[in-house]
């Protein structure tokens, strides 16, 4: 039964007392006094009674009452400090989720960054893309010409050695020479001490073949310096024939400046290759 059903239960008890009072008034004005005054104290003593138990009643139920509200009190405290946890749990939230946005913010702005950074990249192995296709177009032309170069520098290191070869063979013809004109001289020499009235004598280094070396040019490069002289035979106006290693004729001097093993030729007209330090000189 509900507080408010028990309250209604004692306010009707009491009226139920009023009215058994106004009876009884009414009755006694009409009937004997007496036993009607024993039948309304029968009934006030019964109503009295129904009122104890009723206020009994309402006692304990304003004490469930109150224990209910109290309970109610403590839960609502309860709740409240609930709701209150939830609040600053939810303030907690939101401020975490403020954190949060922020850190998107950043993080979409730092994102942006590295999309620009990609681009940029993305950019830069383009060009080295191309770097690399040219430089490899560069390598593979590099490597043709470096092919080409050494096939030129196996002909060359070739020639080289021919004309080795030949220079050689040529110094080994200039010392077989150089041996017979010494052997002519001292046959000369001898054959002189047995015909003395023949004349004055001739030498025949004069008339053998000279082999020299062009040692150097002048700045004009219109004079020859070369490796022999007086005493290999050579005199002034003598004609000499200058050629390159591999017998290919340059041009002709004509001896103007005699040393004892040296002398100075004016190069002549036409010159038909390049004199340099090391062509070889003969007399025509």
């Amino acid at each position: 039964m509900s507080t408010i059903q028990k309250a209604f239960v004692f306010i009707v008890l009491v009226l139920a007392l009023l009215a058994a009072t106004v009876q009884l008034v009414l009755f006694a004005q009409r009937d004997d006094w007496r036993s009607k005054h024993d039948e309304v104290a029968a009934q006030v003593a019964d109503a009295q009674s129904k009122m104890a138990a009723a206020q009994n009643e309402l006692k304990n139920v304003k004490d469930n009452a109150a224990t209910k509200m109290a309970d109610m009190e403590s839960q609502l405290a309860s709740k409240t400090n609930e709701v209150n946890d939830t609040q600053r749990q939810l303030e907690s939230v939101l401020a975490d989720k403020a954190n949060l946005a922020s850190l998107v913010a950043t993080a979409n702005a730092k994102l942006e960054a590295v999309g620009q950074n990609m681009a940029s990249l993305t950019a830069m192995n383009e060009a080295l893309t191309k770097a690399k296709d040219a430089a490899e177009a560069d390598l593979v032309q590099v490597k043709a010409q470096a092919q080409e170069a050494e096939e030129q520098f196996t002909i060359v290191a070739r020639k080289a050695k021919d004309l080795q070869a030949k220079t050689a063979s040529l110094e080994e013809q200039v010392k077989a020479r150089d041996e017979n004109i010494r052997l002519l001289n001292q046959k000369v020499e001898a054959l002189s001490q047995y015909a003395p009235d023949i004349g004055p004598s001739v030498s025949v280094a004069a008339e053998a073949k000279l082999f020299g070396k062009v040692t150097g040019l002048s700045k004009d490069r219109q004079t020859a310096y070369i490796s022999v002289g007086k005493d290999d035979g050579v005199v002034n106006g003598m004609l000499l024939m200058v050629y390159k290693a591999d017998g290919t004729y340059a041009a002709d001097a004509k001896v103007y400046q005699v040393g004892a093993d040296k002398t100075a030729a004016r190069i002549m007209k036409p010159v038909r290759a390049t004199i340099a330090e090391g062509d070889y000189v003969a007399n025509k």
